[in-house]
């Protein structure tokens, strides 16, 4: 048995069972729209305020953990990016126009010397530029993704979408394949393959969903993170409130605020899914490879140990950065590009290709591996168990 979420989980008939109160029941014979998803999973009934209300609790604080141990990485990754482009930093870094400068070499010895200038000349503080933005952002962002996915998983499987291949199908594949064919990925004691091709779409749909708090928070973010004080002149943004306001005065909401979020949506929707795809595979993988001691605890919910969270949330940071980094950094260079400019992707993506070539899609991606180990294994960790804690259980149901 799986657990996809707080709010729903995998049986091991390859239904979703709803764990929380007001879970939309399974329709049979339904018609699947994209209205009937929306209102699936936009409009939960009243009984579901609280268990929302857990989700931002838990994720406010696994976010804040994750944001404490990865925002000096985060920091770095993103002046590696926006350095790539020198137009792009020429005034947002507090720089003179026309005196950019050019795009560090090497990878790890770019993001060390980075963090010795910066340190150097603002102190330790400046690896914390930023920072509040995405800690106010966490709470909302993990009850969007977290609700958004485990109510697509339902929604997928009371509409029979991506339906498990029927036993007879496994059985043969799995004379053809071996062992592993007929007990894959998730497969134990005669369960059903684990259904990554949902855990995939559930995933890009919380990630779509996502971006409208996701969007305006990186750019506040990144924009802070990137400017800095030179030739004793403060620096162009007291707080994250004046990059907002600022923002908004001169170009409004859709290109003030929001810019940069096709590029956002982009890179979230596979970003997302690449992220709960690995953490259900590496839960599985591990959960098969040493089961815990015992498969349920006290109060009936199926027991994962903190070993397998943390595990699986080092995997899973990782990944989620790999599959749409290039776009990350396209959209880095434009969200930090100065009020008067308005750089397009292509623009972006070819003009820095043509100074760079591919390492411009890539620069920082490093930092922001090593970052995302420890935050998202310790981030994942708080979450769940402060969900669980709120839940009144001492057990771990993935």
């Amino acid at each position: 048995m799986w657990r996809d979420s707080g709010i729903v989980r995998v049986t091991g008939r390859g239904r979703c069972v709803a764990t929380s109160p007001g879970a939309v029941a399974a329709t049979e014979g339904s018609v699947v729209s994209i209205e009937a998803m929306a209102a699936t999973i936009v409009h939960a009934p009243h009984e579901q305020v609280w268990s929302t209300m857990r989700d931002v609790i838990a994720g406010t604080l696994g976010g804040t953990v994750g944001v404490l141990l990865d925002h000096p990485f985060d920091t770095i990754k993103v002046r590696l990016q926006a350095a790539s482009t020198a137009a792009a930093v020429a005034s947002v870094d507090g720089l003179s126009p026309g005196a950019s400068r050019a795009p560090p070499a090497g990878i790890g010895g770019a993001a060390v010397r980075e963090v010795v200038a910066l340190v150097r000349h603002e102190g330790p503080r400046s690896l914390y530029k930023g920072m509040l933005a995405p800690i106010a952002a966490y709470g909302p962002t993990y009850a969007i993704a977290f609700g958004a996915y485990g109510n697509a998983m339902r929604f997928i499987d009371n509409h029979g979408i991506l339906a498990p291949k029927p036993v007879a199908a496994r059985r043969k594949a799995g004379a053809k394949g071996g062992a592993e064919g007929a007990h894959g990925d998730g497969a134990r004691h005669g369960e059903p393959l684990m259904p990554y091709d949902r855990v995939a779409l559930a995933g890009a749909w919380a990630g779509l969903l996502s971006t409208g708090i996701v969007t305006p928070m990186e750019l506040v973010k990144c924009r802070m993170q990137v400017q800095r004080a030179v030739a004793g002149r403060d620096a162009a943004y007291l707080s994250p409130f004046a990059v907002a306001r600022r923002s908004l005065a001169t170009h409004g909401v859709a290109r003030g605020l929001y810019r940069g979020w096709l590029l956002t949506t982009a890179r979230d929707i596979p970003s997302v899914a690449g992220f709960f795809v690995s953490y259900e595979w590496t839960k599985a993988t591990l959960l098969r490879w040493r089961p815990p001691a015992r498969d349920v605890g006290d109060d009936g919910h199926h027991v994962t140990p903190a070993w397998v969270l943390l595990a699986a949330g080092a995997v899973s940071g990782p990944v989620s950065w790999a599959v749409a980094y290039p776009i990350d950094t396209v959209k880095s260079v434009i969200q930090t590009a100065p009020d008067g400019a308005a750089p397009k992707a292509w623009t972006v993506a070819r003009q820095g290709f043509a100074r760079g070539g591919v390492r411009f899609f890539v620069n920082g991606l490093g930092t922001a591996v090593v970052g995302a180990i420890p935050a998202t294994a310790l981030c994942v960790l708080v979450y769940e168990y402060a969900l669980a804690g709120m839940h009144g259980s001492a057990a771990l149901d993935h």
